[in-house]
């Protein structure tokens, strides 16, 4: 069996000449996605003068090694390769060298022809050559808007775009970029499409009241999704929020107790706050009554956890239970990830009471709003990671255990962590339910 240091160096030697990955590609070529850290130390244990190409490996904004000298070895190999302008050459003479119809910016992730005049701006370490549109969107680069994009018909005209909600401003970047800032049309959102306004020519008919949350987490066959999550560790609701609820989350206007860049922390890319109690309705609502659900549960799943047993039935009980063990702080959160956000392998654990599961809802919609962004389970076993990618989409429900679950086959339990894959367009909200209080 390949083992995982193996997989890495694989991956690594899979780098064609003339290009370069980031730890996190590599880790997902190597089928350990998110393990971006754990790709960082095979990188850094690869000999200078060794037959493994570990000059290709650059960090998420195209960064070189930390080590100057390393650096300038890499420098100079990938000038050798044509993978990055030599010393005497502006940018888009080397694109122009080379071959490539579009050239990458790492540090803004975006991209422009070869013939653009303002590629001459960029950092010559910190280009990439590629190929196609497709190539460059896959990688999680994007084409920088400098006007608003008219649609191709009459006939399908385009959505008006979401207002983003007000609290969490848009995320930094984990260094800043090397170039200038690009000129950016400020384009105000339309109003919201009303679900009421019948196609032209249709009659208006008259709508069916939405079901009330509470039915709809009701009708969750728990037997079949509790029979997953001890078997995979996760299950997942698909559409319990309609659009109106999401939004009403997203605009419900709720301060936050505090916020975190993720980026300086080594978390990823993005940002979070916890909300500050009472949460939004929407979001109490759901999390006492999953509580609720996933009560009898849990108390079965405590065996081996810091989390006593003897959970009471009231979500408001545990709380008083954690405030007792010095567990006062909020910690549902609201998540978000721009254009190439993403989460690294992790595991939330705020102090004594831990509940062993927690809850995803998203509000964004794939396709529309966001690309990309799977969640991830990561399974961490003896000969390596396995990792489940779980592909959510706008009002979907996904819960997970967050420390371990059962064996199938009769062994120990199995450890988990979670995050999530990079963003590669637009912008991806959620909300994290936290069951217990944090320290």
């Amino acid at each position: 069996m390949t083992s995982a240091t193996d997989a890495y160096l694989d991956a690594i030697r899979g780098i064609p000449a003339g290009g370069t990955r980031t730890f996190l590609e590599v880790a997902g070529l190597a089928g350990r996605s998110g393990a971006a850290r754990a790709a960082g130390r095979v990188v850094g244990k690869c000999a200078v003068d060794g037959d493994v190409p570990w000059h290709r490996v650059v960090g998420s904004s195209g960064e070189f090694a930390a080590d100057e000298a390393r650096a300038e070895v890499q420098r100079e190999r990938l000038r050798e390769e044509d993978a990055r302008p030599r010393e005497d050459e502006s940018v888009r003479e080397w694109a122009e060298r080379v071959g490539t119809p579009l050239v990458g910016r790492w540090s803004s992730r975006t991209f422009l022809e070869a013939d653009d005049p303002q590629l001459d701006r960029s950092s010559p370490d910190k280009v990439e050559a590629l190929s196609s549109v497709a190539v460059a969107t896959r990688r999680g680069f994007h084409r920088p808007r400098t006007v608003r994009e008219e649609p191709d018909t009459a006939e399908a005209p385009a959505e008006p775009a979401r207002p983003a909600p007000r609290p969490l401003p848009v995320v930094s970047a984990p260094e800043p970029p090397e170039e200038e800032p690009e000129p950016v049309e400020v384009v105000e959102p339309g109003p919201l499409p009303s679900e009421d306004d019948p196609p032209p020519g249709r009659a208006r008919r008259p709508k069916p009241a939405p079901e009330p949350l509470e039915a709809r987490i009701a009708h969750v066959p728990a037997s079949e999704h509790f029979a997953q999550l001890a078997r995979m560790g996760y299950f997942h609701v698909k559409g319990l929020l309609d659009g109106a609820a999401c939004h009403d989350v997203l605009h419900s206007g709720n301060g936050y107790e505090r916020t975190i860049d993720m980026a300086p922390k080594g978390y990823g890319v993005g940002r979070y706050g916890y909300f500050e109690e009472p949460a939004p309705r929407i979001v109490s609502l759901l999390r006492e009554h999953l509580f609720a659900l996933l009560r009898p549960t849990a108390r079965t799943w405590c065996r081996g956890t810091n989390a006593p047993r003897d959970i009471p039935e009231r979500l408001s009980e545990y709380w008083d239970q954690c405030r007792e063990a010095g567990q006062e702080r909020a910690s549902s959160i609201m998540l978000r990830y721009d254009q190439g956000g993403m989460n690294n392998p992790h595991r939330d654990e705020y102090g004594k009471h831990v509940f062993p599961f927690q809850a995803l809802i998203v509000l964004s919609r794939r396709g529309a709003d966001f690309d990309g962004g799977a969640f991830q389970l990561h399974e961490e076993h003896e000969d390596g990671r396995v990792t489940h990618d779980i592909v959510v989409d706008e009002g979907d429900l996904l819960v997970f255990a967050n420390k371990a679950r059962p064996d199938r086959d009769g062994g120990p339990a199995i450890p988990l962590r979670h995050g999530m894959a990079q963003v590669t367009a637009g912008t991806r909200f959620a909300v994290g339910i936290v069951f217990n209080l944090a320290k």
